[in-house]
């Protein structure tokens, strides 16, 4: 019975946590079908809970009845007091004993029962989980797909947009040859040269 609490717990659990995976028909119906067998196995368990009159006692109002039958034997001066006490209270057992066991035979048909539906159920949730599994690892590769494509086809109409590229290279052009720039030689400099003139006056003295 605490199984089929437990498997009816997680179950609603998981619905109201993966409502949004169980939207597939075939899950669902996996689903409805697995939360049913666990409810009908709690059910059945509530019914072989036995009622009060489920079991049968030896005595019928109390122990006190057997010491009133071996009192009533002694009174009547009967003269087998111990066997005639001892095959009452073995037949009486016996009817308890067999009512007990016809009651305990009928429990563990139903718990047996109970057991089966608990065990399909507990097959029918894996089997779930396994769709469920499945069809994420699938919706995840179509995603993957459709992603990859939207990229090969960005990069493709980017490389069309992309205007064709030049044979120059990007780098600034360098001067022409230095032979290239003049056919004449230069021996001196282009300056015009400078005239220094020293005089020297002859006739003057220096004084003393």
């Amino acid at each position: 019975m605490w199984v089929s609490a437990a498997l009816i717990g997680a179950y609603t659990a998981g619905y109201q946590k993966f409502e949004q995976l169980l939207s597939s028909p075939i899950v669902f119906t996996i689903f409805i079908a697995s939360f049913s067998f666990s409810a009908i196995a709690f059910g059945i368990c509530l019914y072989a809970i036995p009622a009060r009159k489920g079991y049968q006692s030896v005595h019928k109002e109390g122990w006190g009845e057997f010491s009133h039958k071996a009192y009533n034997l002694v009174c009547e001066k009967n003269e087998n007091i111990y066997a005639a006490f001892l095959t009452d209270f073995i037949s009486k057992f016996d009817v308890a004993h067999r009512y007990s066991f016809e009651t305990n035979q009928k429990r563990a048909k139903l718990l047996r029962l109970t057991s089966w539906f608990l065990m399909v159920s507990f097959i029918l949730a894996i089997i779930g989980l396994a769709t469920i599994g499945a069809s994420y690892k699938n919706s995840n590769l179509i995603k993957e797909n459709i992603m990859s494509e939207s990229n090969n086809s960005s990069s493709e109409s980017g490389a069309e947009n992309t205007p064709a590229s030049t044979d120059k290279p990007n780098v600034p052009v360098p001067p022409a040859p230095a032979g290239s720039q003049s056919g004449q030689i230069h021996t001196h400099s282009d300056d015009s040269p400078r005239v220094i003139r020293i005089t020297e006056d002859v006739g003057t003295k220096p004084k003393e």
